[in-house]
């Protein structure tokens, strides 16, 4: 039974013949196998079997496990996904025709497939074979009749309104950010919402800046993304909406093949461009990765004093032994942790400071060295020349001016681009920055004191404070919003989620333990009321993140932390939740549905709709100033109540 013509059925044949015949048909397509091509099959096969055990647990489960066993199972197909891709663009009968092309695509993939290959050769790949980084990376998602999650490669030709795609990059680290949704996304889209994984959302339009092709929001500013981010393409209607006036666009998706072929010359073009900005970053990359190997062997005992001598020592060991490109390189870096060290004096301060820079400076720009800066747009807008802003830590011009870097007013482009190729510079002045305003306006403040010990906030809250609102921040006089735009308040509790995040996964053995999320799972209307329930009779304060007060949007999400859709702290406002909803009739509104309160043109509140409209009101669930706690009562309808079904519903 050698043959694969064999003329044998599955009836006729018992167990252990099927197995001899599929085994002997095995061996005829594989005796001519190359070493490779073996190696492949036999990690789809791990796959497979992977894949078959998990989805079998998952038959076996229900509710919120069988969905969290669901994501599992996705994760892994994801990761057999991203391998066949691999094979189809290297092997002899692969997906590229052109055999110059082909040469060039199997050179870029000898870095070790799409789990290893980096931005450049990721961007390159992208050129030659436009539309499969869509096919490696990102996933259309929907729900099936049971109520789970269901995926499959996303055709970049084939993407419509209203579409939900989740972004894995898998082990590729260092595709985070650096790959942007605009090299996966075609340039046909001309406007998404990014949702990361805490469920914030950031909304932006597709625009080329300094040269770089990517998602903006409205103040200019390039939005990153990470493995566990979603992109969502909002439907013509909810682009009707208030809060998308800004951006001044009428479709979300571009039809006319006169302008797409235009979009696609220059989105071409920007890519190329983007790839010799990725060229030039790489030395820097070098450095940081010094600088974390010496933190991480000079562990996290002690004090940031204590620490930085440790650094200091490691440094210099490795500087003697360091040649060729490596030897300056620590010269430098040991340059400015003894220029930290002069700095820091005898003061200890109960602050992670190389850890909380790790934070600011993803939340600023997801790690990489982006410039925020987009001269035409912002003149429109009337921001002056001297809130322009720079670098990984994205400083003032008026705050390196304190530091001593006087880059000219206006800014004058050759002293930039030294700052920006400095970045030994950007973190010397990062530590003093932090230092001042610790010493100065942090900790003479008796009332962040007093407030830190009642609710337990970070003191890298204050510090983002004063980074992003100036010291006035700490007593409430910029908390509204910042010359990018931004919620001050918000974009600190972003920073010490972060910090907070990374702190604990430092410090897993001490660390309070944390329920993490799920990427992308799924709630049910019932849970998210059942768990805002538990809340019943507590008191409302604004602001409050539900430890002894709550308030109207920390009560949904507190909600969602309890069913592990959500972690940590959730940065967002009834605003946010409205940004996080799909839009509908007040008159269709459903049990579960959010109510939202909209006055002078802004969402202030939100609740839980817990049925129809009666009689001209809804009943509602909320945190409001009226009860003056967690409470159940009537919402009557008028033109300020919207409504909208979450997103993260199953």
């Amino acid at each position: 039974m050698t043959s694969t013509n064999t003329t044998n059925t599955e009836k006729e044949l018992g167990f252990l013949d099927k197995i001899k015949e599929r085994f002997a048909s095995a061996g005829e397509i594989l005796k001519d196998a190359t070493k490779e091509q073996l190696d492949f099959a036999m990690e789809i096969n791990r796959f497979n079997t992977e894949i078959g055990l998990a989805s079998a647990k998952e038959a076996q489960l229900s509710g919120n496990e069988k969905r969290n066993q669901r994501e599992h199972v996705l994760a892994m197909s994801r990761g057999k996904n991203r391998a066949q891709r691999a094979e189809m663009i290297t092997a002899e009968n692969g997906m590229i025709k052109n055999d110059a092309l082909k040469k060039q695509a199997r050179e870029v993939m000898k870095t070790g497939g799409f789990e290893s290959m980096n931005a450049d050769n990721l961007l390159s790949l992208e050129q030659i074979e436009r539309g499969v980084l869509s096919k490696v990376f990102a996933y259309k998602r929907s729900i099936d009749q049971n109520g789970l999650p269901i995926e499959s490669p996303l055709n970049s030709k084939d993407i419509k309104e209203e579409d939900e795609i989740i972004i894995d990059f898998g082990k590729n680290g260092s595709a985070n950010a650096k790959i942007g949704a605009a090299d996966i996304l075609p340039p046909s889209v001309r406007i998404i919402k990014i949702v990361d994984r805490d469920m914030n959302v950031r909304v932006g339009t597709r625009q080329i800046i300094n040269g770089r092709a990517g998602y903006y929001d409205i103040n200019g500013k390039y939005l990153p993304i990470y493995t566990g981010y979603t992109l969502r393409i909002p439907s013509e209607k909810e682009i009707s909406q208030p809060e998308y006036q800004g951006f001044k666009i009428g479709k979300s998706i571009e039809t006319d093949p006169t302008t797409l072929t235009t979009l696609e010359e220059e989105d071409t073009k920007a890519m190329a461009q983007f790839r010799s900005v990725i060229e030039k970053s790489r030395q820097e990359d070098k450095t940081s990765d010094l600088y974390n190997m010496i933190a991480s062997e000079a562990g996290s005992n002690g004090s940031y004093q204590e620490r930085l001598t440790r650094m200091i020592s490691i440094a210099e060991t490795y500087e003697k032994k360091a040649e060729g490109e490596e030897k300056p390189m620590f010269v430098t870096l040991l340059a400015r942790l003894r220029k930290t060290k002069e700095v820091m004096g005898d003061r200890n301060f109960n602050l992670d400071i190389d850890r909380y820079k790790s934070a600011i400076a993803k939340h600023e720009s997801g790690g990489m060295a982006y410039l925020a800066r987009n001269d035409e747009a912002w003149k429109a807008r009337g921001v002056r020349p001297g809130a322009w802003a720079f670098g990984k830590y994205q400083f003032t011009v008026e705050t390196l001016k304190g530091y001593g870097v006087d880059l000219g007013n206006p800014p004058e482009e050759p002293k930039i681009q030294n700052f920006l190729n400095n970045p030994s510079l950007q973190e010397e002045i990062m530590d003093k920055y932090i230092i001042n305003n610790l010493e100065k306006h942090i900790l003479p403040n008796t009332k962040i004191a007093e407030d830190m010990a009642r609710d337990g906030t970070s003191l890298s809250y204050y510090v983002a404070l004063t980074h992003i609102g100036g010291p006035g921040a700490l007593s409430g006089a910029r908390l509204k919003k910042d010359w990018l735009g931004t919620s001050t308040h918000t974009y600190a509790m972003g920073v010490a989620n972060a910090y907070e995040r990374g702190l604990a996964s430092a410090q897993i053995a001490q660390a309070v333990p944390r329920i993490e999320a799920v990427a992308g799972a799924r709630i049910s209307p019932e849970d998210l009321i059942t768990s805002a329930e538990r809340h019943i009779g507590k008191p409302y304060k604004m602001g409050a993140n539900g430890d002894t007060a709550i308030d109207c949007s920390q009560l949904i999400v507190e909600a969602l932390k309890d069913n592990r859709v959500v972690h940590s702290r959730f940065d967002t406002t009834a605003a946010g939740l409205a940004m996080n909803a799909r839009p509908k009739s007040v008159t269709s509104v459903a049990r579960g549905d959010l109510v939202f309160l909209r006055k002078g043109g802004s969402i202030t509140h939100v609740e839980i709709a817990l049925g129809p409209v009666v009689n001209g009101s809804i009943e509602v669930l909320d945190a409001s100033t009226n009860a003056g706690m967690v409470s159940k009562r009537t919402q009557k309808v008028t033109s300020e109540v919207e409504v909208g079904t979450p997103y993260f519903y199953a």
